[in-house]
């Protein structure tokens, strides 16, 4: 029989930054799916610890990113002043429809397994002597 690990008394049910966590998460997890899958944190935002949970969640439409909208309420708009923010503002992993869909649709040929195995034995010299190698192919 398993033990059931519980946290502390007065600690959160689930501290990812714990060393324990970090040491080994699986029972955290453990205790999340049995005793609350759907956990609140502190933080403002909830963890899907069930698989069916985790699934319906990214098949919904409704459960966006809207990234500079969540950042400004939780931190107020000085914090797109901070560059590591104002750069994730851009990025296209961090966009909703319809942005996401055309920025997908730009890159997805750049990145095609042709492309791909195009730029291999360019790949490989940048990897070992990035200063053989320019934009018009490698020497």
């Amino acid at each position: 029989m398993k033990e059931q690990v519980q946290p502390p008394k007065g600690a959160p049910l689930f501290n990812p930054w714990s060393p324990e966590f970090i040491a080994n998460p699986y029972p955290s997890y453990h205790l999340l799916r049995e005793t609350e899958p759907m956990h609140y944190m502190s933080l403002g935002l909830y963890i899907a610890s069930r698989r069916a949970d985790v699934t319906t969640i990214l098949r919904d439409k409704r459960f966006g990113k809207d990234f500079i909208g969540r950042m400004t309420r939780r931190s107020g708009p000085q914090i797109l002043e901070e560059p590591v923010y104002r750069s994730m503002s851009h990025w296209m992993l961090q966009r909703d429809p319809p942005d996401h869909g055309r920025l997908r649709s730009l890159v997805v040929r750049a990145f095609s397994a042709r492309r791909i195995d195009d730029m291999r034995p360019c790949g490989g010299k940048i990897a070992t002597h990035w200063d053989d190698c320019d934009p018009k192919g490698c020497s």
